[in-house]
């Protein structure tokens, strides 16, 4: 009796949403690794084994195909991290998750920060859209002005000191090697984060007595 042929594997179509779900996490990957100027959307198809035409199917350009895996996502995850803020549990836990975010999505931080500065195609898409850390800066506002209640601190100008502690807190964790000498991975963290807090909460809580003239 003469055995059958083996029977061909059948590919299994994959739908238009389970296509986009891959270039858009192929994509963000590829951004985060050799950022937005030394990505290809050649490299990015490859890198995902699809076809470089349904990148522009989907999303028309490599500019459009940036905004939709790192800045949208990021700004989705951070908006997440905002919704988590409960003003009932201390103001520090939540100082302390903001810290790990930004340690956890460094990559993404740093790849949105250069790409926007440098790139005049993605500011145009950027025009007139919120940006992607506003939740967090946000939801920080009502951090900042509850502590300044709490403690009874008169005359703080609630924007500017929440824009003050943001940069507290990203600059090390995206400059680690400029300030520390080495990987915010290898410094002590929550004894970074700690300090970080201690000072930006006493300092803001101390009294000013005289205004300092420049």
């Amino acid at each position: 009796m003469t055995p059958g042929r083996p029977k061909k594997k059948v590919r299994q179509r994959r739908s238009s949403a389970q296509l986009k779900s891959l270039i858009l996490t192929t994509a963000r990957a590829h951004f985060e690794a050799n950022g937005y100027r030394h990505s290809t959307t050649r490299e990015i198809a490859a890198a995902g084994n699809f076809s470089e035409v349904l990148i522009f199917r989907h999303f028309g350009t490599k500019a459009a195909l940036f905004q939709a895996s790192v800045v949208e996502q990021l700004s989705a995850e951070i908006a997440d991290l905002a919704a988590s803020y409960d003003e009932n549990q201390p103001s520090k836990e939540f100082f302390f998750r903001m810290a790990e975010f930004m340690k956890i999505h460094r990559d993404s931080l740093l790849c949105v920060l250069s790409a926007s500065t440098f790139n005049a195609e993605l500011q145009q898409i950027a025009d007139g859209q919120p940006r992607p850390i506003t939740p967090l800066i946000t939801a920080l506002e009502d951090v900042t002005s509850r502590d300044a209640e709490r403690h009874g601190i008169k005359g703080l100008d609630i924007p500017i000191v929440t824009a003050i502690t943001t940069v507290a807190l990203m600059g090390p964790v995206l400059f680690d090697q400029w300030l520390f000498g080495e990987s915010i991975d290898e410094i002590d963290f929550d004894r970074f984060v700690d300090q970080t807090w201690r000072y930006l909460t006493f300092g803001s809580a101390r009294p000013v007595t005289e205004d300092i003239d420049a």
